[in-house]
């Protein structure tokens, strides 16, 4: 296994573990260490559907982990993307 594959394997398996966990903070967290690892597989191994999705999800599962944890979005924010449907629409609500 090539180092590359490697961290292929350890980003998949972040990703395995946010599907057994069952508390929304510890899940963002580890959903966005996951991100973080597809980015760099993503990066290193040219592969651009996979870095480009995961640039998208890391926004989103850092908004959603501050709301968990009870912050309110930042006012540097854009009113549009704090209204947007993505955000509001989706059926995982904050604790």
């Amino acid at each position: 296994m090539t180092r590359v594959e490697g961290v292929g394997f350890f980003a998949a398996g972040l990703v395995l573990c946010t599907s057994c966990m069952r508390r929304l903070v510890p899940l963002r967290g580890v959903a966005i260490a996951s991100n973080l690892a597809f980015i760099l597989y993503g990066y290193i191994a040219g592969i651009e559907p996979v870095l480009v999705l995961h640039l998208i999800l890391l926004p989103v599962n850092i908004i959603r982990l501050l709301e968990a944890l009870g912050a309110n979005l930042p006012s540097a924010l854009p009113a549009a993307v704090r209204r947007h449907r993505l955000f509001n629409d989706l059926p995982i609500k904050p604790l």
